[in-house]
């Protein structure tokens, strides 16, 4: 996600390593990689993953990502095919010309909140990120243990400047939106009801333009699913791969 480091996945990583080798990275600008000069695209950043995979010595991945990493993962199944097994895509709008823009506020908010003051930054982060049902569902102190959390996370490796404009053009200049038809991998597509970042109905256009695209809707949530749902994003994901692996195995025989 925008100027976000792989800690932020920690929460859904222990659920996984079970059956799956677990490859989280940062992307330039963020986390522990360098930030280079000029603005970036989900093109780069796309082959900055592969780069990472040719390190990892891994021929092909199933490749997860959530709202900005969705789009770099859209990127690189359509300029590598063969490296990609298959998508999870968590909150993404791919623009384009049949895309649902995004509203302008809770970008700009959710940018100025990473130089905000503590209280506000929270405030703010937490409007655009999670949802109202989920927020009255997890009560005060969860929420505040939750946020502190982040803030920890977020100090580890500070927010970049330089980095988060140069993600923000990233962001300004993806289409992949009039290019769904090529992608020619199995998709998961998850989206939160009450996602006010991204709207719902992008996804919803995705699973009908896609080949191959299976779409959940999980109720009162927001944008971040990992956060907000966590047990069932992990259940959704297992699934899914269990179902494509296993025909690929019996098709194979």
């Amino acid at each position: 996600g925008l100027g976000r480091s792989h800690r932020f996945f920690a929460p859904i990583v222990p659920h996984l390593t079970d059956r799956f080798t677990v490859i989280r990275f940062d992307n330039r600008g963020a986390g522990q990689s360098d930030t280079p000069d000029g603005l970036y695209t989900t093109e780069q950043m796309a082959a900055d993953c592969a780069a990472v995979l040719d390190a990892a010595g891994v021929d092909s991945a199933w490749v997860l990502g959530m709202s900005m990493g969705g789009m770099i993962a859209l990127d690189l199944a359509l300029m590598a095919p063969t490296r990609v097994r298959g998508l999870v895509l968590g909150s993404v709008n791919p623009y384009g010309k049949r895309s649902t823009s995004c509203g302008i506020w809770p970008q700009l908010l959710l940018f100025i909140s990473a130089f905000a003051p503590k209280k506000t930054a929270r405030q703010l982060q937490a409007w655009v990120t999670l949802s109202d049902a989920f927020l009255k569902e997890a009560g005060k102190e969860r929420a505040d243990a939750m946020m502190d959390q982040w803030d920890q996370w977020a100090a580890m490796e500070p927010f970049r400047l330089k980095g988060l404009l140069a993600h923000t053009a990233a962001i300004f200049s993806h289409n992949s939106g009039d290019r769904l038809e090529q992608v020619s991998v199995p998709t998961l597509l998850m989206t939160g009801a009450l996602d006010r970042l991204v709207p719902p109905a992008n996804s919803q256009m995705m699973s009908e333009v896609i080949p191959d695209a299976e779409l959940h809707i999980l109720a009162d949530c927001g944008h971040n699913i990992e956060t907000e749902r966590p047990e069932q994003m992990i259940a959704l994901v297992r699934e899914f791969i269990s179902q494509r692996e296993g025909a690929e195995v019996a098709s194979a025989k």
